[in-house]
């Protein structure tokens, strides 16, 4: 049987690169590894891309979620016969049915909401939608604790 590849799905306010300080060292043990990107569309959006990609991989996942993250790797793994194992990093790991929002503000850590700058983007029917952005100055105290200034930096502006 071959070794299960690792699925690596990010959160909100992430990219795939994310995961690089892990993937590294996986890919040198030839450990098999995917970070796919997270759309960051909405939970129904995402879980359905995250199922999606499961679906294409032969043999067995290990998915690994952080943030909301977590909440896909869930839903995800509920419709895909060969995940074998969810690892929550820092993740969300909600009761089914029960919203992200919800979680949050159930949440007595968490200082992300009081964070976050809205802004609109445009949908395919003309009409627009909300995407949020933490706050670059922020960032430190919500996201991102223990990285470099210089890292810091660089989350902020992405």
């Amino acid at each position: 049987m071959s070794e299960a590849t690792v699925v690596f799905v990010h959160g909100a306010f992430a990219d795939s690169s994310s995961w690089n300080g892990v993937i590294t060292p996986l890919r040198a043990k030839a450990v098999p590894v995917m970070a796919p990107p997270n759309p960051l569309r909405g939970l129904t959006a995402d879980s359905t891309y995250i199922a999606s990609v499961f679906a294409q991989i032969e043999g067995s996942i290990v998915a690994v979620g952080r943030s909301h993250g977590g909440t896909l790797i869930r839903n995800a793994a509920t419709e895909a016969q060969n995940v074998v194992g969810l690892v929550y990093v820092a993740a969300l790991a909600n009761e089914e049915g029960e919203t992200v929002g919800a979680a949050e503000a159930e949440s007595k850590d968490s200082v992300l909401s009081s964070t976050l700058v809205s802004r609109q983007y445009p949908t395919a029917d003309g009409g627009s939608a909300t995407e949020f952005y933490i706050d670059p100055a922020k960032v430190r105290d919500a996201f991102a604790g223990d990285l470099s200034d210089e890292q810091i930096a660089r989350v902020g502006a992405t």
